[in-house]
């Protein structure tokens, strides 16, 4: 990357993410944003994940939801609605969720399907609404559904995304 290039403030890209968790249990959310870095252990370099405190155009980053079930009875159909962050673009194929169906949205949220099946609309130049098929770099969302979260449960989803 050329030393060009300004860093981008993490705590831009956190504030634009305001996580939506749909529940009926208490659930409780731990968001961890973390890039890889290389470091010395043992006068070795070796590439690490570390916490971002800032970003880079192009850089990956590697975000971590961790969840929690903190009432006293089982969550089902957990929903977590999460924006991609601004600035970046999803990196196909990382969304995981142990449990869970993972959808995505390339209209801010408004609607999820599967990724072969994301969409968005367009004008064409004689002003009539058409769609196309949204490639990872559309997309705007990302939403996982757990199927149960029992009492005393803990879980984890994830997501990559690159820096523009």
């Amino acid at each position: 990357m050329p030393n060009t290039m300004k860093s981008i403030s993490l705590a831009l890209l956190l504030a634009a993410m305001p996580i939506q968790v749909l529940a009926a249990a208490n659930i409780k959310l731990r968001v961890v944003a973390e890039k890889d870095a290389v470091v010395l252990v043992k006068d070795k370099k070796v590439t690490k994940r570390v916490p971002a405190k800032s970003i880079e155009p192009g850089e990956l980053m590697f975000y971590t939801l961790n969840y929690e079930n903190t009432g006293d009875e089982a969550a089902t159909d957990v929903v977590f609605n999460n924006p991609i962050p601004a600035n970046t673009f999803y990196v196909t194929d990382s969304a995981s969720g142990k449990n869970s169906q993972i959808t995505f949205s390339a209209d801010n949220g408004k609607t999820f399907t599967r990724p072969t099946q994301v969409t968005y609309e367009f004008k064409k130049p004689d002003g009539k609404v058409a769609t196309r098929k949204a490639t990872p770099e559309q997309y705007t969302n990302i939403r996982w559904v757990v199927t149960k979260i029992d009492p005393g449960k803990k879980g984890q989803l994830g997501f990559q995304v690159r820096v523009k």
